[in-house]
């Protein structure tokens, strides 16, 4: 496994792979670029080609080819490495069953071609005349109908089927991904003939998308007034709806732009949405909220906001929601629809109503606290204040930064006319044990630590270290260069990863006569080769037209970091020395005393 993971990074080019994301700018031996995970002015992102390395200093995101697909993708370590394998022409052997791999293609395959064969019918053929109509009629444009690729089944029992027959696929195959369904009641005992039929009839179809863009399953609603209005594919290999978002594919460069995923109900609130220039905006398919969304949300972004339709059941929906969210750490909103069902016919009256809906989105806590005012209007009495209570405490209780928590707890008291002692009271209740645990793992899973300030010795190793680093090969061969490597001690660097670093260079420089970071890089342990990368990809502090001029700062550096070493070490021998001095060892404070001297002489001028 490790093999492959190696030969694909070797087959591809991190630079030309990157560029076609974010234009690259040579810079030095680096290349750099507006990052794309943060909106920035001065770029801050840096690709190292002989590290095939790289690393944002502004958002310190940062690794290899794999986890920027990753990154930019929202996709698993499994889902980047077969993309890239395929982009590299690799094989894999390991992990993977082939025959288990190619049946998941064949099915893949036959969902991309139904898709097609459902669009062409929407867009072009007489079949789809009523269809486009009713779109129309509900104002999505001919270019969202190609953006989400819609399509029509017709209501023929057989023609999807036979299509894909016809294109090579077996009866086993369009059954797997549920394209058609078994009369299993009228299959002949003793003939190997099934019969089967359409399982999509007379609908409009919603092809649905994985996060890589490639069809996975169908959405399909009726254009008449029949139940079920929405239906899906089954359940298989490679359509599972508790594990989708429907508009992913095409929000997900949205979503971690804004940093929000906004959550609608249905696939036309997506389109209307979208079409309407709010492009960080997916639903579920016909299913209530689930872990996988939540933790396929936050790939992409940290805050969500929950926008569901204006009725019971999308209050009993967002009500669901919201735990479930909290779960995963991400920063809850709820975006309310007012003189509206949905999303959707919202947008259709005005999008700038929806845009007005979006500047008056409530966090998950006033939106229960509202919602608990609204439905027990009663606020002046203690059994209304009790139901409202109980309606936010939950929340609270899963809460998982006290600091959080204590906020909230003082804004119920304030707003239920409470003292904050019966609300701490009644929330110890409502937590229990189980609430306990689960905040403390989620504070667990989300603390971020705190990156410690550096000390000047590591500043000043790191910055000597970059300078080496990024020398040019008309210094190595200057006397003054050798000499200034010669004089630099493995015991000036505080940090080890940095005196790991050094003593490479060291190693490498004294048999080649050459700095190569590729090389260099190569034997360093994987804690040291993440800091040997940054220092790589920083972009310099100064940029050198002279050599004269690199090679001072090169020594002044040096000098910088040996003194701070022998003002620490004259420091220990002072303390030595009055240690020795009160025990009466004049031996031993003469020989002190003697190295005090020498140490002072060795001090850079």
């Amino acid at each position: 496994m490790a093999d492959e993971v190696q030969e694909i990074k070797d087959k591809l080019d991190i630079v030309e792979f990157i560029n076609s994301y974010a234009p690259l700018k040579k810079t030095g031996r680096n290349f750099r670029a507006l990052c794309p995970f943060h909106s920035e002015r001065t770029p801050s992102f840096f690709v190292s080609p002989e590290r095939q390395t790289w690393h944002c200093f502004g958002c310190n995101r940062g690794g290899d080819i794999y986890s920027f697909l990753m990154e930019k993708e929202g996709l698993t370590f499994g889902e980047a490495l077969r993309m890239l394998a395929s982009r590299a022409g690799v094989e894999l052997k390991t992990r993977f069953s082939p025959q288990r791999q190619e049946r998941k293609e064949r099915l893949l395959a036959a969902t991309h071609l139904a898709s097609e064969f459902y669009h062409y019918l929407l867009a072009k053929h007489k079949l789809g005349e009523k269809t486009r109509q009713y779109l129309s009629n509900r104002s999505i444009e001919r270019t969202s109908i190609e953006e989400f690729k819609l399509g029509y089944a017709p209501s023929s029992w057989e023609a999807a089927g036979k299509f894909l027959l016809s294109r090579g696929f077996k009866v086993d195959e369009l059954l797997e991904t549920g394209l058609i369904i078994e009369k299993s009641d009228i299959r002949h005992p003793t003939s190997d003939i099934r019969h089967w039929y359409d399982r999509f009839r007379g609908r409009l179809m919603f092809p649905v998308f994985d996060v890589t863009n490639r069809v996975v399953g169908f959405s399909a609603r009726t254009l008449e007034n029949e139940e079920p209005k929405y239906i899906n594919s089954p359940e298989s290999a490679i359509f599972k709806k508790g594990h989708l978002l429907y508009g992913l594919n095409l929000a997900k460069d949205e979503i971690r732009a804004k940093d929000t995923t906004i959550l609608v109900e249905g696939n036309l609130d997506v389109i209307s949405a979208h079409q309407a220039g709010f492009q960080n905006v997916v639903a579920p398919l016909g299913t209530g909220v689930t872990e996988a969304h939540a933790k396929l949300s936050k790939r992409f972004a940290q805050k969500i906001s929950i926008c569901f339709d204006n009725d019971e059941a999308g209050t009993q929906a967002t009500l669901r929601a919201i735990p479930i969210a909290q779960s995963q750490g991400l920063e809850i909103s709820v975006l309310q629809i007012k003189n509206a069902q949905d999303a959707d016919e919202l947008i259709r009256q005005d999008p700038q109503l929806f845009e007005k809906a979006l500047s008056e989105t409530r966090t998950a806590f006033f939106y229960l606290l509202s919602l608990g005012k609204g439905k027990f209007n009663a606020t002046d009495t203690a059994l209304s204040k009790k139901k409202i209570a109980a309606l936010v405490l939950p929340f609270i209780a899963r809460t998982p930064k006290e600091i959080e928590k204590d906020a909230l707890v003082k804004k119920l008291a304030e707003e239920l006319g409470i003292s904050e002692r019966a609300v701490w009271s009644d929330l110890e209740k409502t937590s229990g044990l189980e609430n306990q645990r689960i905040s403390e793992l989620e504070e667990g899973e989300n603390k971020k630590a705190e990156t410690p300030k550096k000390s000047r010795e590591i500043l000043l190793a790191e910055h000597l270290l970059q300078l080496i680093l990024a020398s040019e090969k008309t210094v190595w061969v200057d006397e003054k260069f050798k000499t200034i490597l010669s004089n630099i001690q493995k015991d000036f660097f505080v940090s080890d990863k940095l005196t790991e670093i050094w003593q490479s260079v060291e190693k490498f420089f004294n048999q080649k006569r050459e700095i190569n970071v590729k090389e260099i890089g190569k034997n360093l342990s994987p804690s040291s080769q993440a800091v040997y990368d940054l220092l790589i990809l920083r972009p310099a502090a100064k940029i050198y037209e002279k050599e004269q001029e690199f090679l001072n700062d090169l020594q002044l550096a040096a000098d910088e970091l040996k003194k701070l070493f022998l003002r620490k070490k004259l420091q220990e021998l002072s303390l030595a020395i009055r240690e020795a001095e009160k025990k009466e060892a004049r031996e031993e404070v003469d020989r002190l005393k003697k190295e005090f001297k020498e140490t002072l002489g060795e001090m850079p001028k």
